[in-house]
């Protein structure tokens, strides 16, 4: 009898320890999928960049966009298609300008928030500011908290 009783709690220690490595299987898997949501958004996203680039080069190829004095292109045409790439992509913003190493050259630049958590009000207004390329070192450079999808067409 007394050897029963040394062995009745053992099962109990089992128990909490297979449900302890279960928890922790289920949250590493929680974890993957979270991630895997995570990376399918960003490549949805880029998609759609890659997307209304090709509208936008398709578009240039139609109108040429004039020059203007801060290196950036007017176009007409821009500002509809900035319409249909923040109704796909809230808070994108896309521009066109000219490159600073070939003048054969033109910019597509178009760029949208790095996540959609909340943002502090303070913070938010720089969001909101106008999307502008800066040039560095014969490159682009992006904004703070956002990502960028630049491609270089010959015109």
């Amino acid at each position: 009898m007394a050897h029963r009783r040394l062995q009745a709690g053992f099962g109990t220690i089992d128990s909490l320890i297979a449900l302890l490595v279960l928890s922790l299987g289920l949250l590493g898997v929680a974890r993957l999928m979270t991630r895997q949501l995570v990376d399918t958004r960003g490549t949805s996203q880029r998609a759609h960049a890659l997307q209304y680039i090709a509208a936008i080069d398709d578009s240039m190829a139609l109108h040429r966009p004039a020059p203007r004095a801060d290196g950036s292109l007017e176009w007409d045409d821009l500002n509809n298609l900035r319409h249909g790439l923040r109704s796909a992509m809230p808070g994108a913003d896309a521009t066109v300008f000219q490159s600073d190493t070939d003048a054969r050259q033109v910019g597509i630049a178009i760029t949208w928030p790095a996540n959609q958590r909340w943002i502090p009000v303070a913070e938010a207004a720089l969001d909101a500011a106008p999307f502008a390329v800066t040039l560095a070192n014969s490159g682009f450079d992006c904004p703070t908290r956002r990502l960028c999808q630049v491609s270089y067409v010959s015109r």
